[in-house]
């Protein structure tokens, strides 16, 4: 049952980023930037979440918890280096590894639209589980 509700997804730079879908999810290819931030809050968040459910990952040590994860994403949309890189008190160590998985297994995400610089790009994602 892992909730993500994303409060803020964010460049670690501070500018505000989401992004969109693509690549077999049915849904029409992002045209700019806002809309592929849009799309990659969506992704992330239903992927992340399906897999919690459908295979009962959570676990009680996740109720009432944050986290916060950081991955990069280059702009044919694939992910990598995902980490976690903060967590609350009290959150188990499989719990953590489950969340980083989660996000490991997203499929590949919409490619980068033109009006985005070519070069990969560092998100924080933050998450509040419940």
């Amino acid at each position: 049952m892992l909730r993500a509700a994303f409060l803020a997804l964010s460049l670690l730079s501070a500018v505000p980023v989401l992004a969109e879908q693509a690549g077999g999810s049915g849904l029409p290819a992002p045209e700019n930037r806002k809309e592929w931030i849009r799309a990659v809050q969506s992704r992330v968040e239903a992927n992340a979440s399906a897999r919690f459910w459908a295979q009962g990952q959570r676990d009680s040590s996740m109720k009432d918890k944050t986290a916060k994860i950081q991955f990069i994403v280059h702009p044919d949309g694939g992910i990598a280096d995902v980490e976690m890189v903060e967590a609350s008190a009290g959150l188990s160590e499989q719990a953590r590894k489950r969340l980083v998985a989660a996000i490991e297994d997203v499929p590949r995400l919409p490619t980068f639209t033109p009006d985005m610089q070519q070069k990969p790009i560092t998100i924080l994602l933050p998450l509040n589980l419940d």
